[in-house]
């Protein structure tokens, strides 16, 4: 799958929802989409991303400009600190402020 959209810079959708990605899996898909132009909407819904994982989504958030909506709704994250507020941010779908953390 990484190889398929990284060789992609059109891709606009990525449906990723319950798929058994976990936080290695999700940096590669990331760094993956590094080079889409396109990229609108995201969903990581009822994966295995923990608290590591959400530093990947936040990269993918910041370096993606044109995301209009990440669906990610997961029980796995701790909500201690400074993770549980991008968590926060990211589980309730706030893009534009995620892209400022």
């Amino acid at each position: 799958m990484t190889t398929a959209l990284h060789d992609r810079t059109d891709v606009t959708s990525v449906m990723l929802r319950n798929t058994g990605l976990d936080d290695a899996r999700l940096e590669s898909i990331v760094s993956s989409l590094r080079d889409s132009t396109g990229l609108q909407y995201l969903n990581l819904n009822c994966n295995e991303i923990t608290d590591d994982g959400v530093q990947h989504v936040i990269s993918l958030i910041q370096d993606h400009p044109q995301l209009e909506s990440l669906a990610y709704v997961d029980k796995k994250l701790s909500y201690r600190r400074g993770t549980a507020r991008r968590a926060m941010l990211i589980n309730s779908c706030y893009v534009s402020q995620a892209r400022e953390l």
